[in-house]
């Protein structure tokens, strides 16, 4: 659980009695994550200025707010995040600040993590999950932007009808596989899609681990699921270290493949204006390559 400091609650206080708000145009909102972010802008347009808290390339799980993050924080109109544990130091800006939150987790139906009580916060791995967060999140900005109301649940159905696409596509990649299941050789922020999916999987690790070691038992399960499966491919996540990945790869002559939970993205995709569904459609072409 992570904890801000004295002296960044103490600045946060100091910032919110400070003066009065300047005058915008735009609605402000400012998200925590890239799929919270991605969605926000999808469904904003050119409506609302946006920021996003934890940049691209970042360690999602080891974020703590800089001064500058709860300036942002504090001085919008809008603050949307996923929450959950990995999301507790939330709880001490919102303490000393009047933006309006919106906890996304509270919106959909979550699933535990793998032989825990803690809920599994990669909520957005569901299509039907993205879809409620997004009719959510254009429900808030239309009631923060009433002048704006209808444009952004325009966008919002435009943004869903192309997620459908892409779910379309994953569905007939996973329904023409006569193995319906995968190898991650890695952290699991997958839950949500594999059980939207109806995958069976096998991981190394679980989706918030604090370690990216396993041990030599576990990793000879692992090496054991390849051969009983006959994997040719074993799955790695974004921004990972492989080292668990290259590790089986090398025991068991497997080749590596990338699959996306999109939690981030790398700078150059960032710049690049990559979005959630092109993430899915990366993951269909993945799975398409990397299942039996």
């Amino acid at each position: 659980m992570k904890r801000i400091s004295l002296l960044l609650l103490i600045f946060c206080i100091f910032l919110s009695g400070c003066g009065i708000k300047p005058q915008k145009n735009k609605i402000s909102v400012v998200c925590t994550n890239f799929p919270v972010y991605d969605f926000t802008r999808a469904v904003a347009g050119d409506k609302a200025d946006i920021t996003l808290l934890i940049k691209p390339g970042l360690e999602v799980h080891t974020y703590d707010p800089s001064p500058s993050d709860i300036f942002a924080v504090n001085n919008a109109d809008l603050f949307i995040y996923v929450g959950g544990e990995s999301d507790e130091w939330v709880k001490g800006i919102l303490s000393a600040s009047k933006v309006k939150p919106l906890a996304l987790i509270d919106y959909v139906d979550t699933l535990n993590e793998d032989g825990e009580d803690e809920i599994d916060e990669h909520i957005w791995t569901s299509p039907l999950n993205a879809k409620l967060m997004i009719d959510k999140i254009a429900k808030e900005l239309a009631s923060a932007d009433k002048k704006n109301e209808s444009t952004y649940h325009l966008n919002a159905l435009e943004y869903k009808s192309k997620i459908d696409a892409a779910d379309l596509k994953i569905k007939s990649v996973i329904n023409s596989k006569s193995e319906k299941s995968v190898l991650v050789a890695d952290r699991f922020p997958l839950k949500y899609f594999t059980e939207y999916y109806g995958l069976s999987y096998t991981a190394a690790l679980g989706g918030c681990a604090e370690s990216s070691e396993v041990s030599l038992s576990k990793m000879i399960d692992l090496a054991e699921t390849v051969k009983e499966k006959k994997y040719k491919y074993i799955f790695c996540t974004e921004l990972s270290s492989k080292s668990v990945a290259k590790a089986l790869s090398e025991q068991t002559g497997t080749d590596i493949l990338e699959i996306s939970s999109a939690h981030n993205v790398t700078k150059d995709d960032f710049n690049n204006n990559i979005t959630y569904v092109d993430i899915m459609n990366k993951n269909a072409l993945a799975l398409e390559r990397g299942m039996s």
